[in-house]
């Protein structure tokens, strides 16, 4: 089975959180939260983390109940200064800007999607009929519009 993609049709809004930059030269693999596994990765901007909204993705998601919520910049992992395990991931989120969700930011994402997984837009993104483009171009079939 393909990993899918979600389109939530909510306008639930979500905060960010800050990230210090680091001066690490060799990018490493994304280190698991301490206990279980992370299961979950939320992509994020600056912009997101300022108003609030990346947060409150994070709390939203850990309410849930779904284990290790990891999070990442995106600017982290289209430089790679972050990369991820294969198949470490059985949700994706990403509250970016249409402009920023690009079939080469999903490029390096997708290997980290576990099968059956799901790549799940947030926020302005959700209703880009580009964004919808870029993720066919890279393969991932499967559209909703629930949100999660």
């Amino acid at each position: 089975m393909s990993p899918g993609f979600i389109l939530p049709d909510d306008d639930d809004v979500f905060a960010p959180v800050a990230s210090a930059p680091t001066a690490d030269a060799t990018p490493a693999p994304a280190a698991a939260p301490a206990g279980p596994a992370a299961t979950v990765l939320v992509v994020g901007t600056q912009a997101a983390a300022a108003d609030g909204s990346y947060q409150s993705l994070i709390t939203l998601l850990s309410d849930e109940g779904k284990v290790g919520v990891e999070k990442q910049m995106v600017d982290r992992i289209v430089d790679g200064a972050t990369t991820f395990l294969p198949s470490q991931f059985t949700l994706i989120s990403l509250l970016l800007p249409p402009t920023l969700i690009t079939s080469t930011l999903v490029s390096l994402l997708e290997p980290a999607l576990a099968p059956g997984g799901a790549l799940q837009i947030r926020g302005d993104a959700a209703e880009s009929g580009d964004v919808a483009g870029e993720l066919r171009m890279v393969g991932l079939a499967g559209t909703t519009t629930d949100g999660v």
